[in-house]
C-alpha cells in the first residue's frame, strides 16, 4: 500500500505548520492574482472542525476491517 504523502499546500496534521501558514499562503495566492488585469478572486471558508463527531467508531472499525485497513 503506498503511504499518502501531503502537498505543497496541505497544512492539517504537519509538524511546524499552523493555521497562519495556510492564511499567509492563501493570501499571497490572493495578491497575486489580484495583480493580474480584471481578476476576480473568490475565496470559500469551511470549517470542518465537527465534521468527525458524528462517526460511530464501531461502523468505522467494521468497514475497515472489510477493507483490510491496518
Amino acid at each position: 500500500m503506498e503511504r499518502w504523502k501531503a502537498t505543497a499546500d496541505h497544512f492539517a496534521y504537519q509538524t511546524g505548520i499552523s493555521v497562519d501558514d495556510a492564511i499567509i499562503f492563501l493570501l499571497q495566492r490572493a495578491l497575486s492574482h489580484l495583480e493580474l488585469p480584471g481578476s476576480p478572486v473568490r475565496v470559500l471558508f469551511l470549517d470542518l472542525s465537527s465534521a468527525f463527531n458524528t462517526i460511530r467508531p464501531a461502523i468505522l472499525r467494521d468497514k475497515l476491517e472489510l477493507s483490510r485497513v491496518d
